[in-house]
């Protein structure tokens, strides 16, 4: 008899949450062998309780126009009709409260929860920590890290998870012991993707896309970091392109501010070209991956492994660009692993000319090694059915 277990995230709007989707993609390897039930407790896209089944999972969705004593009520009353073995609360501060105070969501997930083993995936943590940080994100961030750290000793959580070492270290500053657990790519390989078809619909959404000319292609993928400063690689990229005898054009897609893209524009030349595509579906993101040369990142290289975006590269056998090393915490070293689908700006020209051609294997965190990690914590507690 397949035991129950629940998840819990803030949203599950299909392609509006990245959390939503890790979590449901997480949650479709448990569905093998679990019945699985996914509660979104701040879902900003139903205005009333809401409940479907998707892929034999039983989703719930209380709105984000709910108190949390109302919260409390629909969340306490579904864990006891669903009865899990385990629960799986992937947390970001954000998701519960726009300011990421989580101060009202602590004793709701408390009372709900109760006796029941329960796993942590912390996908952010708080602001402020990097060296240099503002007095203002500083004091935002003690005030996030008050409450995270208040939720996970009321919560007694039996295995706790980060996506990066930084995380790991920020934790242990206060005695609280995780492990590493990466983020993998909500974007699967749409396996019928063809160039030109691919070319033509974008052509036809923006008509100055194709010129006939050969194309460079780099892609943008999701939110950019205000700090990043695009300078720092455009030159190599540029430079790239010349020595291919190729126009250089940047594609972005997923939710990306606006005065990101008027920021990027500004700095290309006459014939360089950014087309930005907004957000689309699983099946349209895999080709404008597959379209792409290259990725580019505006994360620092301390945060590669909780990035979603460049997950979805890597998946797709794509290096990514990185040209951010300014992330400094106090006390911390970061173990540097060399990976060749990783690259400096001054190694563009040597990857793009190099021979034999690049490898494209073995770069992949999946959805069923993410489960692995937490099916082995949870066989520390009891026996738990193998995840195939």
């Amino acid at each position: 008899m397949k035991k129950n277990i629940s998840f819990i995230c803030g949203c599950i709007e299909q392609g509006k949450d990245g959390v939503g989707d890790y979590t449901f993609q997480l949650a479709e390897v448990f569905a093998k062998n679990y019945n699985v039930f996914i509660i979104a407790i701040n879902d900003a896209f139903v205005n009333q309780l809401t409940s479907n089944n998707q892929s034999s999972i039983q989703i719930f969705r209380i709105p984000q126009t709910y108190n949390w004593k109302a919260k409390q009520i629909e969340l306490s009353k579904l864990i006891s009709t669903i009865s899990p073995e385990w629960i799986s609360l992937q947390l970001v501060p954000f998701g519960l409260n726009y300011k990421g105070i989580i101060l009202k969501a602590i004793q709701p997930l408390k009372y709900s929860i109760g006796a029941i083993p329960l796993h942590l995936m912390l996908h952010e943590l708080w602001l402020g920590e990097e060296i240099g940080a503002s007095r203002l994100n500083k004091l935002k961030g003690k005030i996030i890290r008050h409450f995270v750290l208040r939720l996970i000793r009321k919560l007694t959580p039996k295995a706790i998870h980060v996506s990066c070492e930084i995380n790991q270290h920020l934790l242990q500053r206060h005695k609280i012991a995780s492990d590493i657990n990466p983020i993998f790519s909500n974007i699967k390989i749409n396996q019928n993707y063809k160039r030109e078809k691919t070319i033509q619909e974008i052509k036809s959404k923006i008509s100055l896309f194709d010129d006939g000319n050969p194309m460079f292609i780099a892609g943008l993928f999701g939110s950019i970091h205000p700090q990043w400063d695009f300078s720092l690689c455009l030159s190599h990229l540029r430079n790239t392109a010349k020595l291919l005898d190729k126009k250089l054009v940047i594609i972005g897609f997923g939710k990306i501010s606006s005065d990101s893209i008027v920021n990027i524009k500004s700095q290309l030349g006459k014939e360089e070209n950014l087309v930005y595509l907004g957000m689309d579906s699983e099946t349209n993101i895999s080709n404008y991956i597959q379209l792409c040369d290259l990725g580019i990142t505006s994360n620092p290289e301390i945060l590669v492994s909780k990035s979603g975006s460049i997950a979805a590269f890597w998946l797709h056998g794509k290096p990514v660009v990185i040209c951010r090393d300014d992330l400094k915490i106090k006390g911390f070293e970061t173990k540097k692993t060399p990976h060749s689908l990783l690259l400096k700006p001054q190694d563009l020209i040597k990857y793009f000319t190099q021979i034999p051609s690049k490898t494209t294997t073995n770069f992949k965190y999946t959805p069923q090694d993410s489960a692995m990690q937490i099916q082995n914590a949870m066989i520390q507690y009891e026996k738990a059915p193998l995840i195939s």
